[in-house]
């Protein structure tokens, strides 16, 4: 299954998964929907510009909607989360989508590793497109003070131009 979200002709995001299962069923009088995403679950955030902005791959996830306008994503299972255009990476257990708040959060154990280098801990808030990301109790992390003024990132997913003279397209 393949569905696009749009904001005017922008394309916002795409989720990809290859199986759905959804559930209906009323519980205290309320109509209630659970979709579940068993086989795996791939969802790519744009930015404004157009630019595939972050990923989110997991091995599960699950969509519900309830009373009172309540709805939820949660993808649990070997989150990562990258953002491309800033070289992050972002390895956890669990991660919740508030829609209302367009906050992206876990209370689990969070590694996150860029350029600049690695910070762990516990707990993650994030806007929606994963372009800033706090982790609630962080120990354990270093940066990088002295880097190769000869190494630089550079965003492959959305790159555009001539071909990367060989050496620039090691890692």
């Amino acid at each position: 299954m393949n569905v696009r979200q749009y904001d005017r002709a922008d394309t916002k995001m795409v989720m990809k998964t290859r199986l759905m299962e959804r559930y209906s069923f009323v519980r205290d009088s309320v109509q209630q929907s659970k979709e579940l995403y068993k086989e795996g679950f791939e969802l790519y955030i744009y930015n404004t510009d157009g630019l595939m902005e972050s990923q989110i791959i997991s091995e599960e996830a699950m969509h519900t909607t309830g009373g009172n306008n309540k709805e939820q994503w949660v993808a649990y299972g070997g989150v990562n989360i990258l953002n491309h255009i800033k070289g992050e990476r972002i390895i956890t257990d669990t991660v919740y989508y508030d829609i209302k708040e367009d906050l992206v959060y876990t209370n689990c154990y969070v590694v996150i590793t860029s350029p600049q280098g690695k910070l762990q801990g516990y707990g993650l808030r994030s806007d929606d497109r994963i372009h800033q990301s706090i982790i609630m109790q962080p120990f354990d992390s270093y940066g990088v003070v002295v880097s190769d003024s000869t190494k630089f990132y550079i965003d492959t997913v959305n790159f555009v131009g001539p071909p990367l003279p060989r050496y620039l397209s090691k890692k």
